[in-house]
């Protein structure tokens, strides 16, 4: 509580060190992780936030204010999209993948059926 108090009241080494104290007895190790993180924030040490907040996500990752800080960070750009990215790769390769084999299909079928007709075309000349 005393760590809140002194990070609302923007005593941000004050409440580091409060926060480093509880984070030694691993007691509500979420709010404490995301508490130093949110200092780190406030200290303009983005990197060093990241850190935190992954370590509060890697206990529970639905905590409600580590995910906001996460959503922040997103937004500065300090995680990258990699999800997003390689969905969207997939799904380019498998629409190409799925035109591919309708191409190889079709083609396939084309040439069976040209096939037949010339192989027709060529017997009813040697029965004539």
């Amino acid at each position: 509580k005393d760590a809140e108090y002194n990070l609302k009241n923007m005593n941000i080494d004050k409440a580091m060190m409060l926060f480093r104290e509880c984070m030694e007895s691993e007691f509500n190790s979420i709010k404490v992780n995301t508490g130093i993180a949110m200092c780190y924030m406030r200290k303009g040490d983005n990197y060093r936030a990241k850190e935190f907040i992954d370590k509060a996500l890697h206990i529970d990752n639905e905590a409600v204010t580590a995910n906001a800080l996460k959503k922040d960070l997103i937004n500065l750009g300090l995680y990258s999209n990699e999800n997003r990215v390689s969905k969207k790769v997939l799904s380019v390769i498998t629409v190409l993948f799925i035109i591919g084999a309708i191409c190889v299909g079709g083609y396939s079928i084309y040439t069976k059926v040209s096939l037949n007709n010339s192989i027709s075309k060529d017997s009813s000349l040697n029965t004539e």
